[in-house]
């Protein structure tokens, strides 16, 4: 499981140096978090959200 948190916060620190707008950078978040509830369960779609978000809003602070 500790693997799968390092691994989401990885592919949300990754997304905004791949995909600049917000908006669309949020889409695909909320896409991979959805198919990944899909998988497993709804509990782990908002988890993985919650850790890419985690890595978008690290990368933003400090990219600034």
């Amino acid at each position: 499981m500790l693997i799968q948190v390092i691994i989401f916060f990885i592919i949300g620190f990754v997304i905004p140096k791949f995909i600049v707008d917000k908006k669309k950078a949020f889409i695909l978040m909320a896409t991979i978090a959805i198919v990944w509830g899909v998988v497993y369960a709804p509990m782990w779609g908002l988890v993985s959200l919650g850790e890419m978000l985690f890595g978008y809003f690290v990368f933003k602070f400090t990219k600034d």
